[in-house]
């Protein structure tokens, strides 16, 4: 599966593919040094499609140093699992 991501100044969004097909997309916004994961599409079941887009957005956060916020749900049980990415999330009240 491939996986591509593409920004704007205000935020932007990870697209999986598997070959030609769009199988999952995961949007993001910015707020700051905090990347908010707003929504998480999962367009074929069964693949892994969501975790992976996840993945992916926590993998750019780290390589541009931003804090997360998983807003999406589906985002904040994928933290809950993987905590050795807790580090990196943002929590209110907090400066960074």
């Amino acid at each position: 599966m491939e996986m591509e991501i593409e920004t704007t100044n205000t935020g932007g969004k990870v697209l999986a593919y598997n070959g030609d097909e769009l199988v999952g997309r995961l949007e993001f916004s910015y707020e700051g040094n905090v990347m908010r994961i707003d929504h998480t599409y999962a367009y074929k079941e069964g693949m892994g499609v969501g975790s992976l887009l996840v993945s992916a957005a926590n993998d750019y956060a780290i390589n541009k140093g931003l804090r997360v916020l998983p807003v999406c749900s589906f985002a904040g049980v994928w933290y809950q699992r993987h905590q050795q990415f807790a580090d990196i999330l943002y929590k209110e009240g907090s400066q960074s």
